[in-house]
């Protein structure tokens, strides 16, 4: 991934760019430490049209809380 944006996020980081499989793709990724203090490998990245489909199935899944569902009323 080539990051565009960052944003710590717990003891890692969140982070927007293009795609590690495709460059003309946007993904999203939480970048969290491995042991030695270096990103690890297994730091999930995500497409955005994934990340929309995760959190639409999540929402009527009743998987949100209140507190997340005003959040991503709030912010759209």
């Amino acid at each position: 991934m080539k990051t565009i944006y960052r944003k710590p996020y717990g003891k890692g980081e969140l982070r927007i760019g293009w795609s590690s499989w495709n460059e003309n793709e946007k993904s999203v990724k939480w970048a969290y430490p491995d042991k030695r203090g270096c990103t690890s490998i297994r730091s999930p990245e995500v497409p955005l049209n994934v990340l929309v489909e995760l959190l639409t199935f999540a929402l009527h899944k009743d998987l949100l809380s209140d507190e997340q569902i005003t959040r991503l009323r709030e912010t759209i």
